[in-house]
């Protein structure tokens, strides 16, 4: 009888869920935009804002580099390369030399 008490309380323990699984589940996505936005979420760099997305545009339109932008929004120039390649914005990708 204590052997199927034992039995019975491994079995429970091996069939629970991860603990893992449980604190982020993943919720349904519709773009690859959210993604990136539900992912900044579990990351301490934050959300991009709209107000964050309109200035990355017009400083790639007016030609600044990936580190100039990131240094202006605080983040790294990773980030701005990531954000901008999801919103389809086009950036200087070589770093100029002097500026």
């Amino acid at each position: 009888m204590v052997a199927g008490f034992i039995g019975l309380g491994f079995s429970r323990y091996m069939n629970r869920p991860r603990a893992e699984d449980n604190l982020h589940p993943a919720p349904p996505s519709n773009s690859s935009v959210e993604e990136e936005e539900i992912s900044a979420r579990r990351s301490s760099t934050g959300l991009w804002k709209p107000a964050d997305d309109d200035q990355l545009r017009e400083m790639a339109a007016s030609g600044k580099s990936p580190s100039e932008i990131a240094r202006l929004l605080h983040r790294s120039p990773s980030a701005v390369r990531k954000r901008a390649s999801l919103l389809g914005i086009t950036i200087q990708l070589v770093e100029a030399k002097g500026k």
